[in-house]
């Protein structure tokens, strides 16, 4: 199976998770709500399926790419750090004479 069906397949339960999960708690909890709730002008219990996607399932979904994002760099910034470190000891070692990083000649 390739990547990019795989990716597609996600895409497809994500989608699904939105539509049969999401969209119907927002109506809901929403159906009550005597105010909209930003970025929506119109109360929830007036708007479609397609309008609560377009005004709050899109910003949810991009609010979980933006979280994914941040965990994977926190998740790998001692290894950045480690590495920018080790590099900047062997630049340092071989300007000193010391061993540090050696050329190999052929």
């Amino acid at each position: 199976m390739s990547k990019t069906h795989n990716r597609n397949g996600q895409r497809q339960i994500k989608r699904i998770l939105a539509w049969l999960g999401l969209i119907p708690l927002i109506k809901f909890f929403g159906d009550g709500l005597t105010s909209p709730i930003y970025p929506a002008t119109t109360l929830i219990k007036d708007m479609s399926a397609s309008q609560i996607w377009g005004s709050y399932i899109r910003y949810i979904g991009a609010g979980g790419v933006l979280a994914g994002g941040f965990i994977t760099l926190f998740k790998t910034f001692p290894t950045l750090i480690k590495a920018f470190k080790d590099s900047l000891s062997g630049f340092g070692a071989s300007a000193k004479g010391q061993k540090g990083l050696t050329a190999i000649y052929r």
